[in-house]
């Protein structure tokens, strides 16, 4: 077991509803000190937060409405929440969107790609950030993969698991009832192999 949710202050985009939703109702059985829920969906952000505040008493759950593509929104969010809060222990970067038409791709890009860097900058030491973790259910490191099957509760399950049993860097499956497996290895083996090009065919 590698970290613990208990005590931590956590930062999740896109968690109004789905998977983010799911994975702040089991941030609240882990202990957790303060979840910020990021989302464009006011009300049932606000909805959320209301039931939190209902089941656990103020100050779990606040949610601000904010644009993962809008920088201004993301560093106002993570100025206030390290104020109020003292210290952002973990981001966990769930916004995004599955919409490949020629309309839409240059927004599925800034959601899916732009924002994951936003936050990875933000978390640099040398940016004034205190030491803590990063997590995204998408395609990069300490990364719960939730595949079209799993659906939200299992994928928001992965997420809480990944977090307590990987290691840095890790990638992590979560598939349908199944419990999230850890995979870097063959990850890693697939990126040496694509690495080694044309060489593995002659």
């Amino acid at each position: 077991m590698v970290y613990q949710w208990r005590d931590k202050v956590v930062i999740i985009t896109g968690a109004a509803t789905g998977i983010g939703e799911a994975v702040v109702r089991r941030l609240m059985d882990e202990s957790i000190n303060h979840v910020a829920v990021l989302d464009v969906d006011e009300s049932n952000g606000k909805s959320l937060q209301q039931e939190s505040i209902t089941k656990y008493g103020a100050n779990k759950v606040k949610f601000y409405k904010c644009d993962v593509i809008n920088d201004d929104q993301l560093f106002s969010v993570f100025n206030s929440v390290k104020i109020e809060q003292g210290a952002i222990d973990v981001v966990i970067n769930n916004a995004g969107i599955m919409n490949d038409s020629w309309e839409t791709y240059k927004k599925e890009i800034a959601i899916n790609v732009g924002a994951f860097f936003f936050m990875w900058e933000s978390r640099r030491p040398e940016k004034g950030a205190a030491p803590g973790s990063s997590m995204d259910p998408g395609v990069y490191p300490l990364n719960p993969i939730g595949l079209p099957l799993a659906g939200s509760e299992s994928a928001a399950q992965g997420v809480i698991d990944a977090y307590k049993l990987g290691e840095s860097g890790s990638t992590w499956l979560v598939n349908a009832g199944e419990p999230a497996a850890d995979i870097t290895s063959a990850v890693t083996r697939a990126y040496e192999i694509m690495s080694e090009g044309t060489s593995i065919i002659e």
